[in-house]
C-alpha cells in the first residue's frame, strides 16, 4: 500500500513538473513571438514611410531625389524581405562533429548572404526600372 502511494506521489510530482516546464515552455514562445511581431512592425512601418516619401518623387521631376529615395526604399524592401524569407532547417546537430557543425553553419550564411544579394539585385533592377519610366 505505501508503494503505491509513493508511486502515485512520485506521478503527481512529475506531471506538476512537466506541465511547469511546459508552461514556461510557452511563455518563452509566446514572448518570442511577440517580439518577432514588434520587428515585422517596424520592419513594415519604415518600409511604409519610405515608399510614401519615394512614391511623390517618382512623379516627380527630380531623378536625384528619387534614386535617394528609392535607394531607401528598396533597401527596407530587401531587409523585409530578406527577413520574412522562410528560415533554412537546422540539421539535427547532436550527432555532428564540431568540423561538421562548422561547416554546417558556414553554408548557411553563404546560403543567407546570397538571398540577400539575390533580393538586392533584384530590388536594384526595380529601381532602375522606376527611374526609367519616370516622367522627364
Amino acid at each position: 500500500m505505501l508503494a503505491v502511494a509513493l508511486v502515485v506521489l512520485a506521478a503527481v510530482a512529475m506531471l506538476i513538473f512537466v506541465l511547469r516546464v511546459n508552461r514556461r515552455d510557452r511563455q518563452e514562445i509566446d514572448a518570442l513571438v511577440q517580439e518577432n511581431g514588434r520587428q515585422e512592425e517596424a520592419l513594415l512601418a519604415r518600409m511604409a514611410q519610405a515608399e510614401a516619401d519615394y512614391q511623390p518623387a517618382l512623379r516627380g521631376g527630380d531623378r536625384d531625389q528619387a534614386r535617394r529615395l528609392g535607394t531607401v526604399y528598396y533597401s527596407h524592401k530587401t531587409d523585409y524581405e530578406y527577413w520574412a524569407a522562410p528560415p533554412l532547417p537546422l540539421p539535427d546537430d547532436q550527432h555532428m562533429t564540431p568540423e561538421e557543425r562548422q561547416r554546417q553553419e558556414g553554408e548557411i550564411e553563404r546560403e543567407n548572404a546570397a538571398l540577400r544579394s539575390r533580393l538586392q539585385a533584384r530590388n536594384d533592377q526595380l529601381l532602375e526600372q522606376d527611374l526609367r519610366m519616370m516622367t522627364p
